[in-house]
């Protein structure tokens, strides 16, 4: 796999991306379908790109669009995802009490569990 399209790994990715529509005769860019977002999760391009389709239709600047620059139920089948990881960094360490915390939890947990008959 293309490192330029893996999205699965933990490392913090900068992911550019495009939508497009490619239904016959109306093959274009989609108006407010483009950007850049961070990607902390180990995903598929296939579950990137079914996210970022949603996450486009379902947005307030999709539904601010005129009627016109919209799609209908079936063009919206007709919705492809271009993206390409920019950069990739290592994932920082959660600080040290947030790694504690839940230890804590469960040491206070035990020691009430032992003090009952």
């Amino acid at each position: 796999m293309d490192s330029a399209t893996n999205l699965e790994d933990d490392m913090v990715k900068l992911v550019a991306y495009t939508i497009v529509c490619i239904q016959r005769d109306h093959e274009r860019v989609m108006p407010e379908g483009s950007g850049s977002i961070v990607i902390t999760d180990s995903m598929t391009g296939d579950a990137f790109t079914g996210w970022m389709i949603a996450k486009y239709l379902q947005s307030p600047r999709y539904a601010a669009l005129a009627a016109h620059e919209t799609l209908s139920r079936e063009a919206e089948k007709c919705l492809r995802v271009h993206y390409s990881v920019t950069h990739r960094w290592p994932r920082q360490p959660r600080p040290a009490d947030a790694r504690i915390r839940p230890l804590e939890g469960i040491r206070d947990r035990l020691e009430l569990a032992g003090e009952q008959p």
